[in-house]
């Protein structure tokens, strides 16, 4: 399965977000390939199937330039991906 989650950070030291790079590896486990396009992408160690894409808040990107960058990475994303899991 080729999965596609939308969220809003993955990055291990986020106080409230942190968690979840934990579900990403198990989640990782069961899919050919996990693709995960986040507002901010900040440190995370995660298997080689995952590919992390994000819409660079942690550059200071502006918040219009966030969104369309995040609206073409899902739209790009979304060709190949089985099943989409939006995160918050």
């Amino acid at each position: 399965m080729r999965l596609l989650i939308l969220t809003q950070a993955v990055d291990e030291k986020d106080p409230n977000l942190g968690a979840f790079c934990r579900w990403y590896e198990e989640l990782a486990k069961g899919c050919e390939r996990l693709t995960i396009i986040a507002l901010k992408a900040g440190q995370h160690s995660l298997p080689h199937n995952v590919r992390v894409l994000s819409a660079h808040k942690e550059r200071g990107a502006s918040q219009i330039i966030r969104r369309i960058r995040f609206m073409w990475l899902s739209l790009v994303s979304l060709r190949h991906a089985d099943a989409v899991f939006s995160h918050m």
